[in-house]
């Protein structure tokens, strides 16, 4: 604890010191916010600046390991949006910065920078046509024997 002079009077200061982002979440008041990372991100989904801020904060730094599991990180993965922004910041600068402007979708942005491949809607359209034709098959077979 430091004491200030403020208007004459000494007035206590509890200043929080986190190592990281992480911690500072997870910490219980006056240490940190006493929630969870994943939580953070969920009342951040629809803003596509603060949730990279959140990413780019809770990037270990090269070669530094914390005393925290990680196994189950917070680190996006598959083709979610946030997996897309990394993808792109790391990947695509300039193509990252116009998705966070909000002239290109996460999407839009992997595939113009060739991260990301366009997906055919006439292959679920024939894999659709053909799970229905062996269903006829099958049951032609049943009613046949």
């Amino acid at each position: 604890m430091t004491t200030l002079e403020a208007n004459g009077r000494a007035t206590a200061l509890y200043i929080a010191t986190n190592r990281t982002f992480a911690e500072f979440v997870t910490r219980q008041p006056l240490d940190g916010l006493g929630s969870d990372v994943k939580t953070i991100q969920r009342m951040c989904a629809d803003d596509i600046e603060t949730l990279t801020l959140i990413d780019e904060a809770l990037k270990n730094p090269h070669g530094v390991h914390h005393a925290f599991d990680n196994v189950h990180s917070t680190k996006p993965d598959g083709t979610s949006r946030q997996a897309a922004l990394r993808s792109l910041r790391k990947n695509a600068p300039a193509i990252h910065k116009e998705v966070i402007s909000g002239k290109l979708s996460a999407h839009a942005g992997m595939l113009k920078a060739g991260l990301r491949q366009v997906t055919s809607k006439r292959a679920c359209r024939n894999s659709v046509a053909s799970f229905h034709n062996w269903g006829i098959h099958l049951r032609q077979a049943a009613t046949s024997r």
